[in-house]
């Protein structure tokens, strides 16, 4: 399979979106929520009642998102995988987020660039080859390959999809696919 264009998603797939979001609730309800408790998409489920939809509030915080930083070597993978590949980030996001992740993404993915970037939530819309992602929601609706990014919250898909846990892993399976 020949990949062209690889739409790869922003929040816990090039950054660490979910583990700066849980240690800010943590801290804000003295509690000690992992990434690795969130078993399903619904994340409301996991947190104590006094919290609630109150979750969300923490997620559109420009300082939460100032401090994210990418996923280990996926700056490095993604600079080798532009060299052959039309890459997209496609996003999921409240509309009051989109400045600061314009800026994040042009501080750590300049090569990429907000020009390829889009914001959707209809990501099954997305004229791409490959789509990286780690919503069940949207690995379930995409009509092309995919490559589910390995988190507790997905681990129900089936295992006919492919599955990384870490950059490295999905570079090499974008390149055992271009060899099929």
């Amino acid at each position: 399979m020949r990949i062209i264009k690889i739409g790869i998603d922003l929040d816990c797939v090039l950054n660490n979106l979910n583990h700066k979001w849980i240690e800010a609730y943590n801290k804000v309800y003295n509690d000690s929520l992992s990434t690795e408790d969130i078993k399903s998409w619904d994340i409301i489920q996991y947190v104590k009642p006094e919290c609630g939809t109150k979750i969300y509030e923490l997620v559109v915080d420009d300082k939460l998102l100032k401090q994210l930083t990418p996923l280990l070597y996926a700056v490095e993978v993604t600079k080798e995988l532009i060299k052959e590949h039309d890459l997209y980030i496609i996003t999921a996001t409240e509309y009051s987020n989109v400045k600061a992740k314009a800026e994040w993404v042009n501080k750590f993915y300049p090569h990429i660039g907000v020009d390829k970037m889009v914001i959707t939530r209809h990501k099954h819309l997305i004229d791409v080859d490959l789509l990286i992602d780690d919503a069940p929601h949207n690995i379930l609706s995409f009509p092309r390959k995919t490559i589910v990014m390995d988190y507790a919250w997905n681990r129900n898909l089936s295992k006919a999809y492919l599955r990384a846990h870490n950059w490295k892993e999905v570079n090499n399976l974008i390149n055992d696919l271009k060899e099929n």
